[in-house]
């Protein structure tokens, strides 16, 4: 290992034994939004190192600048007075800590050391304990979210709509495992009703970043059916029997007992039942 890097390693180290010049920032940054981080660079500065989690990711000494990382981009303007550092698309496993240290080797100064607590939130997931319901029933919905690294203290924050109505919900008591950093909000989805068949039950924890769960409400209900009842007018159907009657007429003569002229009355002895006859023409 070379002096250069000698320093800069004793620079790690005093800044961690060290507490004088130094500052803490805490930053949630949800998964898959941009980590960019500032810092305000000393006077005459000789040495600068960003690490993450004590992994150095880019030095500058002798003005020049090393990045070590090559997902992680690490800038200093042109009047040396700010340091950037950028990646584009957070991970779970970038939380932790980054550290801003710098040094001056001429004033025999304790190093300045700026780190940023870097919490990452993952993507929502949703549950509910039915999604097939009936009208009048109550849905139970948990909406949960993990944080790296564990032991955070902040509070995250749930917003939950059925399609595009927020509100419409009890909420309970938020559910949080400080150790692993796991966060739920659970509520009940009262006063279901038929107009909410199809519909989408939404959790949502972050707007900007597109972090939201989304489950399919399917409500059964009677639908009304009604049926058309085909009706056939009096006229047409009269009109149909007397086409048919005149159509057999035309092929038979129908003779019954008792009528004159137009039926004839075949050889019946009195007493005997008067039965209609046909005489083929």
């Amino acid at each position: 290992m070379s002096i250069k890097e000698n320093l800069i390693y004793s620079v790690l180290l005093v800044s961690i034994i060290t507490s004088a010049n130094n500052s803490t920032v805490l930053i949630v940054i949800p998964k898959g939004r941009i980590i960019s981080l500032e810092c305000q660079l000393i006077s005459k500065l000789d040495t600068l190192v960003w690490n993450h989690n004590g992994h150095i990711l880019a030095t500058y000494s002798d003005n020049s600048l090393r990045d070590n990382d090559d997902d992680i981009a690490v800038e200093i303007d042109t009047d040396r007075a700010m340091s950037y550092l950028k990646k584009l698309s957070a991970d779970l496993q970038d939380a932790g800590n980054y550290c801003c240290i710098q040094y001056h080797h001429q004033q025999h100064m304790d190093p300045s050391n700026t780190t940023f607590q870097i919490f990452i939130q993952g993507y929502p997931k949703l549950s509910v304990n039915a999604t097939i319901t009936k009208p009048g029933e109550t849905i139970l919905a948990s909406c949960c979210v993990h944080v790296r690294p564990p032991h955070f203290d902040a509070t995250v924050e749930f917003t939950w709509s059925i399609g595009d109505v927020p509100g419409y919900f009890l909420a309970l008591p938020n559910s949080t495992n400080s150790t692993a950093s796991r966060h739920c909000s659970i509520v009940m989805v009262r006063n279901i009703n038929s107009y909410t068949d199809g519909t989408k039950l939404q959790c949502l924890t972050d707007k900007a970043a597109g972090h939201f769960a989304r489950v399919t409400l399917n409500v059964k209900y009677k639908r009304t059916q009604y049926v058309t009842a085909v009706v056939i007018p009096c006229t047409a159907l009269v009109l149909l029997l007397l086409a048919c009657l005149t159509y057999k007429l035309r092929k038979s003569v129908i003779t019954f007992n008792g009528f004159p002229t137009l039926c004839q009355v075949g050889n019946i002895s009195p007493g005997q039942p008067t039965v209609p006859t046909l005489t083929e023409t």
